[in-house]
């Protein structure tokens, strides 16, 4: 499923669903096909969920923010 964040110009669709983040490689591939580089950012707790491993087949940079509305 996607929903749109409309944005005007910077708008952009959040893809919801089982399994959707083994799409992230393919999506990247698509959306942005001279992507040199991808970055995660993500919080401490979900970091540590072991299904947070998310393949972009770029070089990742990984950056992991303190949990809570401060850290955003």
């Amino acid at each position: 499923m996607k929903v749109g964040v409309a944005l005007g110009e910077r708008s952009y669709d959040v893809v919801i669903g089982p399994g959707v983040r083994h799409q992230l490689a393919e999506v990247i591939a698509t959306r942005a096909p001279r992507a040199k580089m991808a970055a995660i950012i993500t919080s401490a707790s979900v970091a540590e969920l072991p299904w947070s491993d998310l393949t972009t087949n770029l070089p990742t940079l990984r950056i992991v923010v303190a949990d809570g509305d401060e850290a955003k």
